[in-house]
């Protein structure tokens, strides 16, 4: 997934998310897709999601797995959590 790509999840993602978030979460997020960390943003919101249950369309599931897939792990303390986390996303 090329750096557009992410881009645009991260977009749809914070669209479906940030609405259910807590201020201090979203304005991070803000910040972190403002400066072009996408990957972090997504990481974020992915958690995010989980803990507010916030519910997440199919089509974006599958492109996070995608995504994932070629994560640039060093953003990332621990991959294996994070795919945890995106396989208890609920879908809407």
């Amino acid at each position: 997934m090329d750096h557009r790509d992410v881009s645009a999840l991260a977009e749809e993602l914070a669209q479906c998310t940030c609405q259910h978030l807590p201020w201090s979460d979203q304005r991070v997020i803000a910040l972190e897709l403002g400066v072009g960390e996408c990957d972090l943003a997504i990481d974020d919101m992915v958690r995010a999601a989980v803990h507010g249950a916030c519910a997440i369309p199919g089509h974006v599931i599958a492109r996070l797995h995608e995504w994932l897939d070629g994560y640039n792990t060093t953003a990332c303390t621990d991959p294996a959590q994070l795919r945890d986390y995106l396989n208890r996303l609920r879908c809407a």
